[in-house]
This record gives structure tokens, sequence and C-alpha cells, in this order.
């Protein structure tokens, strides 16, 4: 079909916490590609850190880590000289009608119904590669779960993680860059 005009376009942005995004990778890696057969993040292991590979065709990028590839996917979009949006997803999962609404003010429109339908299950549950996706309850009880946040992760994996994630960008989002919640999933 015809290629749209991209300047009419304002992209969204989907930004996740970094280290819930992590475990997402683990259960949803796309087109990317590192060691994951013995446990997953794993981000590094006796100080050497677990590089990614992404393919995006016909090119292909490499990252340090799962923490170096969301520093430079979201800096890409920080650093954009085009207008976007970026939106939290656990704004859009907790406060939907709000942040939805905000979405179309920003884009010069209004909701078409005030009240949003949320479903229960995932929409992406047919799609190939997105089998056992969390739908509404599932991901609400992951993402408000602190204790989830650091699933995977082992003591070398955060101190990794905290000193080699943007601080920049995890201050812009709003989150935090502390990974020291609860007890590991793994000990």
């Amino acid at each position: 079909g015809k290629i749209p005009d991209q300047t009419t376009v304002l992209p969204v942005v989907m930004v996740k916490d970094p280290y819930h995004w992590m475990g997402s990778m683990c259960r949803h890696p796309y087109t990317s590609y590192w060691e994951r057969e013995t446990r997953c993040p794993k981000l590094i292991e006796g100080g050497v850190t677990n590089e990614v590979t992404v393919l995006y065709l016909p090119e292909q990028t490499k990252h340090e880590s799962l923490v170096g590839l969301w520093n430079d996917f979201y800096t890409l979009y920080d650093e954009a000289t085009y207008p976007r949006l970026i939106v939290r997803y656990e704004d859009l999962l907790f406060y939907p009608e709000y942040v939805t609404s905000e979405v179309c003010k920003c884009a010069g429109g209004l909701l078409k119904n005030e009240k949003i339908q949320l479903e229960e299950d995932s929409a992406k549950d047919i799609a190939q590669g997105h089998r056992n996706t969390n739908g509404l309850v599932s991901a609400i009880a992951r993402y408000g779960d602190e204790r989830k946040r650091v699933e995977g992760l082992t003591d070398e994996d955060r101190s990794y993680a905290e000193g080699a994630l943007s601080q920049d960008l995890v201050d812009k989002f709003g989150y935090k860059l502390n990974s020291h919640v609860g007890k590991m999933a793994n000990s």
C-alpha cells in the first residue's frame, strides 16, 4: 500500500520500568538474542556482560547487555528531534482512562467514549510470539509487585544494572534505580 506522510504522525512510545522490561524480554525476546539458557535476564556473570544482538532486518545492532539495549533504545527516542509522546506502561495499566484521555488531547482529539472498556484477557494471545502474555489482572499483579520487578536477577546483575542503567533516562521516566527490593527469587 501507500506509505503515509510520516510528518503527519505523532509517534507514541511505550516505556517500561527497566527491571520489569528485562523480565518481559525473557518471556518475549522478539528478535533479540543473548545467552539465557541457564537463567534470565542474565545481565552479567563473573564480571563479563552478556551481549545482546537485535535483528532489524536487514541490519542488526549489538548492545552490552539487556541494560544496554534498554538505554540505547530509549535514548534514541529521548534525543529525537521530531515530536513524539513517551508514555509509561505502568501509568497506562493503572490509570487507563486518564492516560488515554491525555494522549488523545495531546494528539488533538477526544475520547469517543468517556468510559474505557478493559479486557481481562490478553489481546495478544492469538498472535505469534505473544503466547502466555499477561492479561489485565495478571499484569496488575505483576507490575504492582515490587518483588516481581527483580525476579531472576542475581546480586551481581542488580549491582551491574544499578551502575549501567542511564540515570538520566531513569529519572526522566520517573523510575527508580535501586533494585534491592524484597528477597531475590532465586536465592
